[in-house]
C-alpha cells in the first residue's frame, strides 16, 4: 500500500468539517417574524396586509384596490378596527365618484366606532369635517359691556374643557371721552396673556390676545373672563370679544 502524506489526510478531515457546517448551516432557517435593523422593502406596488386572528382584514398598506378614475392603482393606507369598521383611511374615493371634483386626490378620513365620518382632509387643503363655528359681535363700541372701575371688572366669560395649550382671541377696547383702558383675560381666576391698553380717549381699539393656559389641567372645566378696566378720565370703557380659538405651543 502506497504512504499516504500526513498533511492530505488532515486537509480531508478539514474539507469534511467544512461540508458538515454547511449542511446544518442550510438547515437553519433565519427567523421570519421580526426585524432586527434595517429597512423592510415591499416593492412593485405590493401590498402590507395584517388580519386579525378571525380573519378580517385589520390594515392594507400599499395597493388599496381603490382604483383612480383611469383605472391605475391607488397606494394608500385602511386601518379597521375589530370589528370590521373603517376607522382611518389616506385614500381618495377614485373611481367610486367619477366625474366628481377631487375624486382622484388623496385625503385623510376618521371614522367613529358606527362607521361615521369625524374628520376629513379637504381636497385643495385645510380641514373638510368638522365643521366648526365662527363668533359673531357688535361692532359699535357703544353697545359693548362697559364699566368705569378702576379694577379690574369682569364682562363677558366663556367656559369650555380645555384643550390646547394656548388661546388666542380677537377683542376691541372702546374709551368713551377722555377715559383710557385696559382689557386682559384670566383663566379660572388667574390673569393670562398680553394686557390690551387704550391711552386714546374717544378711540376703539381692535387687538388680539394670545394666552398659554397650559396650567389647566387638560380636559378639566376652563372659566375664561375678559376683563376691563379704566385706568384714568371719568368716562367708561367698553369692551368686546369678537372670537376665540385654541393652538397648539409654537
Amino acid at each position: 500500500m502506497p504512504a499516504i502524506p500526513t498533511d492530505l489526510l488532515d486537509r480531508i478531515r478539514r474539507i469534511e468539517d467544512t461540508v458538515r457546517q454547511i449542511a446544518g448551516r442550510v438547515n437553519i432557517r433565519p427567523a421570519l417574524d421580526q426585524v432586527i435593523d434595517g429597512l423592510v422593502r415591499i416593492g412593485s406596488g405590493g401590498t402590507l396586509r395584517v388580519d386579525s386572528s378571525s380573519g378580517n382584514q385589520g390594515l392594507l398598506f400599499g395597493d388599496i384596490f381603490f382604483p383612480y378614475q383611469d383605472g391605475s392603482p391607488q397606494r394608500g393606507l385602511l386601518a379597521r378596527d375589530d370589528q370590521a369598521t373603517l376607522a382611518l383611511g389616506i385614500y381618495a374615493p377614485g373611481a367610486a365618484s367619477a366625474g366628481q371634483p377631487g375624486a382622484d386626490v388623496q385625503r385623510l378620513w376618521i371614522r367613529d366606532t358606527n362607521g361615521t365620518i369625524v374628520m376629513t382632509t379637504d381636497r385643495v387643503g385645510g380641514l373638510d369635517t368638522p365643521w366648526l363655528a365662527h363668533g359673531w359681535g357688535r361692532l359699535r363700541s357703544d353697545e359693548w359691556s362697559s364699566t368705569t372701575n378702576s379694577s379690574f371688572d369682569g364682562l363677558y366669560t366663556s367656559t369650555s374643557p380645555r384643550q390646547h395649550p394656548r388661546i388666542t382671541a380677537r377683542v376691541g377696547l372702546g374709551c368713551f371721552g377722555d377715559a383710557h383702558g385696559e382689557l386682559r383675560i384670566t383663566a379660572n381666576g388667574s390673569p393670562v396673556g398680553n394686557v390690551v391698553v387704550n391711552n386714546s380717549g374717544g378711540t376703539t381699539w381692535i387687538d388680539y390676545i394670545t394666552a398659554d393656559v397650559s396650567s389647566v389641567p387638560i380636559h378639566t372645566e376652563m372659566h375664561l373672563t375678559l376683563e376691563a378696566r379704566r385706568t384714568s378720565g371719568s368716562g367708561k370703557v367698553s369692551a368686546a370679544v369678537f372670537g376665540s380659538w385654541g393652538s397648539g405651543t409654537p
